[in-house]
């Protein structure tokens, strides 16, 4: 639990309390004067200067009541409700001087019933108040975004002009976790130049180093020492989940399983981890990338492991992969007894290991842009739907039909842009077409007839064929996939 989540539950305490006694006060003030002067009880407490700012106060530690069951589960929010009756029950006897009475006594027995029962029923740690850290995995070497990953983490390759690990970042965040591992291997400099800190996104991050990309289960294994005794989310770096993590955080602070999976069905499950359940929907196995996939449940790159989950890693050995699979991790916690729970999630989620997916990825979050003009947009263009132009950037002359981006500092001169296209800043886009793609920063694509369905690297450099000649002249890297239209 974050600090601003306990502010807002002490907050939301101290308001109730205060609110509390000032409607007391102002009751026993109305009393008084209606014995002295005669009059109605009613007349005078809805006048009286202390119960209208009792309920003032009263109804702002509602509000912060309400902020914080947004933040917290309920079995975290009870101890500081009982608190609350508690801190008001003291200030009653102490300030106004209020006799204790059977109803008193009753009602204090109660509350500290259901403290009690709370407790003895989830340990501490289940409520919330256990450390929770997240481990991002930011290393491996990309290979089927080659050759964009040659030069760049396939982590920082934007959709709707942002790295697809902030997302992971934002969420992790959202969720009420602060302290971060981000285990990285060839391409740190660049994960550390762009996460820093981890200031900006309100986290405390630790980078950890993995010598090669030997699986997810020996990336637990090379973090053991930031991980220590705590619980921990397991997030890969280059997955996008539509909704965040915090309400499956939540669940699983509320019951505190050995391991707590997600499932979602894919058409092709032998390119992912399977789970299989059974009638009951108990995880009974799991299989990494099998031929022969017992059912269509993938696993989703998010895990929640307590630290049961190092005992089963220890005892890993190297799949046919070469790899130490975290997949055996589980497996073994559910042979071995242990209690792996898992949710199967309906909503939006997408391994962004390769173009069709990031580019998949990038439509469904232009989708939910809304427009915006900060830019230089000249009386000849034409904007259609939901267009984002950044500070900086200029259209002339040119046609944009969204949903689509305009990063900051480009140009974009008496061309088409179509929809589900994101342009990075500092980008020139002149006398072509392009649409459903993703540019890089500092690309440049010049006179070129139609671009659709692509990811253009940082600084590249597009442009027409000199000549009449219909020969096609390449220069590719290593791995690259090229689709030419004789």
């Amino acid at each position: 639990m974050t600090i601003a989540s306990v502010a807002l539950l002490l907050f939301a305490v101290v308001t109730a309390a205060t609110g509390q006694v000032m409607l007391k006060h102002g009751m026993q003030v109305a009393s008084a004067r209606v014995a002295h002067d005669g009059g109605s009880l009613a007349l005078r407490a809805a006048t009286s200067p202390w119960v209208l700012l009792g309920l003032v106060v009263f109804g702002v530690s509602a509000v912060s009541w309400l902020a914080a069951l947004a933040r917290v589960p309920l079995s975290v929010a009870y101890p500081f409700n009982a608190l609350g009756y508690l801190v008001i029950l003291i200030a009653s006897i102490v300030v106004l001087h209020e006799r204790a009475n059977v109803l008193t006594w009753v009602g204090s027995l109660l509350v500290v019933s259901g403290l009690l029962i709370v407790v003895l029923t989830k340990p501490l740690q289940g409520l919330g108040f256990r450390t929770v850290k997240a481990l991002v995995l930011a290393g491996g070497a990309g290979t089927r975004l080659r050759p964009i990953t040659h030069t760049s983490a396939k982590q920082l390759v934007p959709v709707a002009n942002k790295p697809v690990l902030f997302y992971g970042l934002e969420a992790i965040r959202d969720a009420g976790i602060a302290e971060v591992g981000i285990v990285v291997g060839d391409t740190e400099p660049a994960i550390r130049a762009a996460v820093g800190s981890g200031q900006a996104f309100g986290l405390e991050v630790t980078y950890i180093r993995q010598s090669a990309p030997l699986g997810l289960a020996h990336a637990v294994m090379v973090a053991r020492e930031f991980l220590g005794e705590d619980d921990f989310v397991m997030y890969l770096g280059d997955n996008f989940i539509v909704g965040g993590i915090t309400a499956v955080v939540e669940e699983f602070l509320a019951s505190r399983p050995d391991a707590h999976i997600m499932l979602t069905p894919v058409a092709d499950p032998r390119q992912f981890g399977v789970a299989e359940l059974d009638g009951t929907g108990q995880l009974t196995g799991l299989e990494e990338k099998p031929q022969q996939p017992k059912s269509d449940l993938a696993l989703v790159g998010v895990y929640l492991f307590t630290p049961a989950v190092h005992e089963a890693v220890a005892g890993l050995v190297p799949s046919q992969r070469g790899e130490l699979e975290i997949t055996e991790a589980i497996q073994w916690l559910v042979t071995n007894g242990r209690k792996v729970t898992s949710t199967i999630i309906s909503g939006y989620w997408k391994d962004t290991g390769n173009v069709t997916d990031m580019l998949e990825v990038n439509r469904t979050l232009l989708e939910a842009v809304e427009p915006a003009v900060d830019g230089v947009v000249d009386a000849a263009s034409e904007l259609i739907g939901r267009v984002v132009v950044n500070a900086g950037a200029r259209v002339s002359g040119s046609r944009i039909v969204g949903p689509a981006i305009i990063g900051a500092g480009t140009e974009v001169t008496d061309s088409y842009v179509g929809p589900f296209t994101s342009i990075g800043p500092d980008c020139v886009i002149a006398s072509s077409e392009i649409e459903y793609s993703i540019i890089l920063a500092g690309a440049s694509i010049r006179g070129v007839r139609r671009i659709e369905a692509s990811l253009i690297g940082h600084h590249v450099e597009v442009g027409p064929a000199s000549g009449v000649s219909k020969a096609h002249r390449l220069v590719l890297g290593d791995h690259s996939t090229v689709q030419i239209s004789s």
